[in-house]
């Protein structure tokens, strides 16, 4: 069997941040996420699917956090969390992350596909929600959109 796979790719933007991601959809209720990342600072980045696309290579455009069940802010492993949330890249000293991140409500098909919407890695770490303020259920206190890009299936067979 081959399962389905997306691709999103950050062009080198002007903070010098590069990479790519791939989805795996491993299984009907499970999704493989690997990020190779360059450019960014040291530590951790918050990392989410939103809810739009790129439009000319400006973040801002992509909308809010994929939330099509409209729950607070979470972690991978909250129980109450967005379709989106993905946790947080950790950067090396060097500015590189290789995470692999597993989801839970990541879907490459359906009515609550990721396919079509983008990827945001942000400039701080996600706090998971767990803040304990207004932004932290909504976005995790991440801060700035750093770098995007939109997701496209590369095969479905």
């Amino acid at each position: 069997m081959v399962y389905p796979v997306a691709r999103c790719e950050i062009a080198q933007n002007p903070r010098g941040i590069s990479g790519r991601f791939f989805i795996l959809q491993d299984s009907v209720y499970s999704a493989v996420v690997t990020a190779q990342v360059q450019g960014l600072s040291e530590g951790e980045h918050g990392i989410h699917v939103h809810a739009l696309p790129v439009v000319m290579g400006d973040c801002m455009t992509t909308g809010e956090h994929f939330n099509p069940s409209g729950a607070d802010h979470g972690g991978r492993e909250s129980e109450e969390r967005h379709a989106g949330d993905l946790g947080n890249l950790n950067a090396d000293a060097l500015g590189n992350s290789g995470d692999i991140m597993e989801s839970q409500t990541i879907r490459l098909f359906g009515d609550e596909t990721v396919v079509g919407r983008s990827i945001v890695i942000h400039a701080g770490e996600d706090d998971l929600g767990e803040g304990g303020d207004p932004e932290s259920a909504a976005n995790g206190n991440s801060g700035e959109r750093i770098a995007c890009c939109t997701i496209s299936l590369i095969n479905s067979s």
